[in-house]
């Protein structure tokens, strides 16, 4: 769980919140030089899933609406850490595979 971050503020009746969370670290496929890797399917690195899985845990406070992802394993990856933590909703699935 993740600790010392403090919760939002409630939202107003008839408002909505918007959660934009980026891919963690990737591993770079330049080795140590920048490489700009945009639409490649680059992989996380260890520290980049530990990030995924921490944003989801924080996320988990709330009861989201809606995932989305890009088709990019890093973004999807991210996206399935979200949703395993979402509370299950009576007629929903938390399904991955409609990322």
């Amino acid at each position: 769980e993740v600790e010392n971050i403090p919760l939002l503020d409630p939202i107003p009746e008839g408002y909505k919140r918007l959660f934009l969370v980026r891919h963690g670290e990737v591993i770079n496929p330049g080795g140590d030089r920048p490489v700009y890797y945009g639409a490649m399917d680059v992989s996380l690195s260890p520290l980049g899933e530990l990030e995924a899985i921490e944003a989801g845990s924080y996320l988990s406070k709330y009861h989201l609406q809606h995932v989305a992802a890009s088709p990019l394993s890093r973004a999807k990856f991210g996206a399935r850490q979200v949703l395993a933590r979402q509370p299950l909703v009576e007629g929903s699935t938390n399904d991955s595979n409609d990322i």
